[in-house]
């Protein structure tokens, strides 16, 4: 689990800090490209962190304390990059930038598991629209989308 969350939080890094977009287009490009990722394995595997905390969280404290923080830790980068996009004037100063930032995790994480049930990428269409263009209604479309 710790090389597969050492990847994952290196590719949302890569996203969030690349400085030439703006705040909520550089999040949208990491769930675009992972999307991706997820269609070119044919839909199969899902998220490492769901798939375990699915079966395991009530098997092992230890397992599950350890999930929780690397959870955790994945929310704090998307509710840092929101307070950055409120900052700018991107999202709305009013929302709960932690708060948000939950939502966003909880419904990727929802949608990744739809799109193994479904073998479709169409839940994780479903997330990036809801989210990019309803929640988030500022965010600037990226090129990125199939």
């Amino acid at each position: 689990m710790a090389e597969y969350a050492a990847m994952r939080m290196a590719a949302l890094d890569e996203q969030l800090n690349n400085l030439d977009a703006r705040p909520l287009a550089r999040l949208r490009r990491f769930f675009e490209l992972s999307a991706l990722r997820h269609q070119s394995l044919g839909y199969r595997r899902g998220c490492l962190f769901g798939n375990l905390g699915q079966e395991l969280a009530d098997q092992s404290e230890v397992f599950r304390t350890r999930l929780e923080a690397v959870l955790s830790e994945y929310r704090a980068k998307i509710a840092r990059c929101f307070c950055e996009a409120q900052r700018v004037g991107d999202l709305r100063a009013d929302l709960d930038a932690d708060q948000l930032a939950g939502f966003c995790l909880n419904s990727w994480e929802g949608a990744i598991l739809r799109m193994k049930v479904a073998k479709s990428y169409e839940p994780l269409d479903d997330f990036l629209f809801v989210m990019f263009e309803t929640v988030l209604k500022n965010s600037p479309p990226s090129d990125t989308r199939p």
